[in-house]
């Protein structure tokens, strides 16, 4: 997922987060008609879950792989011109984190404390939907899409996704949506469950205690493959290994995806090596300062986002 944005804000939340950032802790580390949430709502729709299944796979409950001694590592970013891409667009309007939460000194660790994360949580969907720059340029500050060549909900169906960095149209239903200029798309293989977990965080890399906790996927509801991506959000890239992506499908053909999860594998060292700017103080911190080090997973941190999204015109 290569993600490129100048809001102070959305950076935040980005490197914290989405890097595909609950409460801190001891985390064990030792359908029907097309109905969008919204982009501006912090707590998406979800469905009890079973155990936790991040491969996709019926027929497995596996976690997501961080009790493996070597934690993930990412790839460099393909530089060629990616193809056009074709299909059945979703853009997303809500991406929230929920695990681990990001803040400064003490507060980082203090489970009872929501504030950062939720205030870079409204930063973030706001620039999801809405052109808010002091020069308006026609798009929204900040967008991400879903790309199904030829979608099959089926259960046990497999087929091609690409996850893409977008330059949305802001106003307009649906949007038009397309690569942002300059950055690669991220095709990978999913695969569609009729019932069942999709997704689930593992949970000795979460903290039960956080409200709302990381999210679970079931179905009618798809899964990709593993995929190490790059995030970039401003003036900083940050490598992210292993990112899965889950969602509930709405209709069928699906209208809007809910209940969406993101799960992906930032290391200490890359961490350490990302400087971030941190909103309203005027100042630049590491973000592996702005993690709590109870919260780390043999070596890094497993970052947990939630989000919806509704179709979208797809151009290119």
């Amino acid at each position: 997922m290569r993600i490129e944005t100048t809001s102070s804000a959305v950076s935040l939340f980005l490197c914290c987060a989405l890097a595909t950032v609950g409460a801190c802790g001891d985390d064990g580390s030792g359908g029907g008609t097309p109905a969008a949430s919204s982009g501006t709502d912090s707590d998406n729709p979800g469905t009890t879950a079973d155990p936790p299944n991040p491969t996709g796979d019926p027929d497995t409950t596996a976690g997501p792989g961080s009790t493996t001694s070597d934690p993930p590592t990412t790839g460099e970013p393909d530089t060629d011109d990616p193809p056009p891409l074709e299909g059945l667009a979703f853009r997303f309007n809500s991406l929230n984190l929920r695990d681990p939460v990001a803040g400064i000194g003490a507060s980082q660790c203090d489970s009872s404390n929501n504030i950062h994360v939720d205030t870079v949580n409204g930063g973030f969907n706001t620039a999801l939907n809405m052109d808010d720059r002091a020069e308006p340029d026609g798009f929204n500050d900040l967008g991400f899409g879903l790309v199904f060549p030829e979608l099959d909900q089926g259960d046990g169906a497999t087929g091609m996704v690409t996850f893409a960095n977008a330059q949305c149209q802001s106003g307009g239903d649906p949007l038009g949506c397309t690569i942002l200029p300059g950055s690669q798309p991220y095709p990978t293989m999913y695969t569609a469950m009729g019932d069942g977990t999709c997704l689930a965080p593992d949970p000795a890399n979460t903290n039960p205690a956080h409200d709302p906790p990381a999210p679970t996927t079931s179905g009618n509801c798809f899964v990709t493959e593993p995929q190490d991506v790059i995030i970039v959000a401003g003036a900083f890239a940050l490598p992210l290994a292993d990112a899965r992506i889950a969602a509930q499908f709405v209709g069928d053909p699906a209208g809007n995806l809910v209940s969406g999860s993101i799960q992906g594998f930032v290391s200490q060292a890359d961490a350490d090596a990302t400087d971030v700017e941190v909103p309203g103080a005027g100042i630049t911190l590491p973000l592996a300062s702005l993690l709590c080090p109870d919260d780390l997973d043999a070596g890094g941190w497993w970052m947990h986002l939630e989000f919806t999204a509704v179709t979208a015109t797809w151009e290119g």
